[in-house]
């Protein structure tokens, strides 16, 4: 067994006795503490709730828990035909209907080997055919996407929404009342969003590989931010402009108006972003002009301009970082963009309500 081998069947088994770990204390020893607490110390009114046996706590547990696995394994699936779109799309080959094949030996990839980040532990890092290393990334941008799902899940669905400003506010959360008591305006608003960090987290794995993001993939994701909104039109919780004034001059919701408006905006700030760029480094790239659009389309012009801000400030810090320490990578802007994104839907509401004044 090789040393590479060696360190991924040690990683594995490692993750499999951190989540068996986890799993003992969040199903056994929580509720059972939970239980001991109630019982044996008095508690405040405000949270005096029904009395539940550990059993019932068990099963809610396990409930919440198998909810947040499969949104995190949604993630991890979506992440995986992401690697292939950012494989195969630079180099003309379709992206639909066609089954993984090994890049070496051009075997069919067997559907259990495929499994996101469970097939590649379990291939030991390597082809089962030709014995071909298979690169680290596949499984790592795995689990940023289902990192992605989940974070996202935990946030935005398990609050209720309470990150989006202007939406509705649920007196039960969680996964029992959101997801199996369904609020749909909510799921919209989550898979809506996970949209977006999908099409950003492509243009990034495009940007590793020093591809230029094509016009189908930017127009594709632009026509999926444009189109839901005006069917759904809580999609897009602030206005392009006060609903007064909009009201005097269009007889439909402003709401409407507000993709448009943050691709414009989006365009705009990443071209002025990657002009910047340019002149630094001195090689052409409009990473920034196409994420930002995309940002801009299914957020909005105000969000637009915080995610810009944010976005110059981290590719400052990189940049001051290349020349101080010369690494020999290179953090493409749509990566950076990408989690400035998610940490920005994180705090939507948060941001709104503490510097109001200041927001457009």
């Amino acid at each position: 067994m090789t040393n590479r081998q060696n360190v991924i069947w040690w990683t594995s088994r490692g993750l499999i006795g951190l989540g068996a770990a986890a799993a003992l204390v969040y199903f056994i020893a929580i509720p059972t503490w939970d239980t001991i607490d109630y019982v044996f110390f008095e508690q405040p009114q405000s949270e005096v709730l029904e009395d539940l046996t550990i059993a019932e706590q068990i099963r809610i547990r396990g409930m919440e828990f198998f909810t947040a696995t499969w949104f995190a394994a949604l993630g991890a699936v979506v992440a995986s035909y992401l690697n292939v779109i950012a494989y195969r799309m630079p180099i003309g080959k379709t992206v639909f209907a066609k089954d993984s094949a090994c890049p070496s030996c051009g075997s069919r990839i067997r559907m259990a080997d495929n499994i996101p980040i469970i097939g590649w532990l379990r291939l030991r890092g390597e082809c089962r055919d030709c014995q071909e290393p298979i690169s680290v990334r596949y499984p790592l941008v795995e689990f940023v996407g289902a990192a992605i799902f989940l974070t996202l899940y935990i946030v935005e669905v398990l609050s209720g929404a309470e990150n989006i400003p202007n939406t509705t506010r649920y007196f039960y959360r969680g996964a029992l009342w959101i997801v199996w008591y369904t609020k749909w305006d909510v799921i919209g608003l989550y898979f809506y969003h996970c949209l977006l960090l999908s099409s950003l987290l492509t243009f990034a794995l495009l940007g590793i590989d020093r591809h230029r993001v094509p016009w189908f993939a930017f127009t594709t994701a632009v026509v999926f931010g444009l189109v839901p909104p005006q069917i759904w039109t809580h999609l897009n919780p602030i206005a392009p402009i006060p609903g007064d004034v909009f009201a005097e001059l269009f007889p439909f919701e402003p709401q409407r108006l507000s993709g448009v408006c943050g691709l414009l905006a989006g365009m705009i700030l990443g071209g002025a972003i990657d002009l910047s760029i340019n002149r630094l480094l001195r090689r052409p790239s409009w990473e920034s002009l196409c994420g930002l659009g995309v940002a801009g389309t299914f957020l909005g012009w105000q969000a637009t301009l915080a995610i810009a801000s944010a976005l110059c400030s981290v590719l400052i810090i990189i940049l001051a970082a290349r020349v101080m320490w010369k690494p020999t990578f290179t953090i493409p802007a749509n990566g950076c963009l990408c989690f400035v994104t998610l940490v920005f839907l994180c705090s939507w509401s948060w941001l709104l309500k503490s510097y109001g004044s200041l927001w457009p």
